[in-house]
């Protein structure tokens, strides 16, 4: 099976690529190959809404979002890692979720594809207590992913304990993520 994995965070070593981290143990065996498309080493311009895409299907910007394109049609599977903030993603995921707009239009010209969506976990992390922490990334998430051809099998959603050296990911956490990347790879999600 070939993963591409998505480490939104700006930080390069944070939760989000801990987390990751501790999935790709869960998922990794001999017949399964990950690509790591990292955000904080992209080049992903924010959306300009000049419309271009709505006549082309493709977006005049030329970045690091053709190489997304290239590992999501390449990929049998996917996983976001990613930190909450404010409620939402990171404004350097957001970019290219926005930019996503133009393989929107494609899928509009082209109908909707033939066959089952891939499957798609995410693994979201914050340390706010409120109620409604992660529902505004996950209905981002969703037609994002939707409009890639992937649909959102299983999640991994972590209220982080935070102390006097930031946010910890405790020894039980990094285990569900684990065991959540074996299951993506059996195929035993619902």
């Amino acid at each position: 099976m070939r993963l591409l994995a998505i480490m939104a965070s700006p930080r390069e070593n944070g939760n989000s690529a801990r987390l990751l981290r501790a999935f790709l143990e869960g998922f990794s065996s001999a017949d399964s190959e990950t690509r790591i498309f990292s955000i904080p080493f992209l080049d992903v311009a924010p959306c300009r809404e000049c419309l271009s895409c709505s006549q082309t299907g493709s977006c005049v910007i030329e970045d690091d979002l053709r190489k997304f394109e290239l590992y999501s049609d390449w990929s049998d599977a996917l996983v976001v890692s990613s930190p909450i903030f404010f409620y939402g993603l990171p404004a350097q995921f957001k970019a290219l979720i926005d930019r996503s707009q133009a393989a929107w239009y494609r899928r509009q010209d082209q109908g909707e594809v033939a066959g089952s969506p891939r499957p798609a976990w995410a693994l979201l992390s914050g340390a706010t207590k409120g109620r409604k922490l992660f529902d505004g990334a996950l209905l981002t998430l969703s037609y994002f992913l939707r409009v890639h051809g992937f649909s959102l099998v299983g999640r991994n959603l972590l209220r982080l304990d935070e102390n006097e050296e930031g946010t910890q990911i405790s020894p039980e956490q990094r285990q569900a993520v684990r065991s959540s990347g074996r299951l993506l790879k059996e195929g035993g999600f619902s």
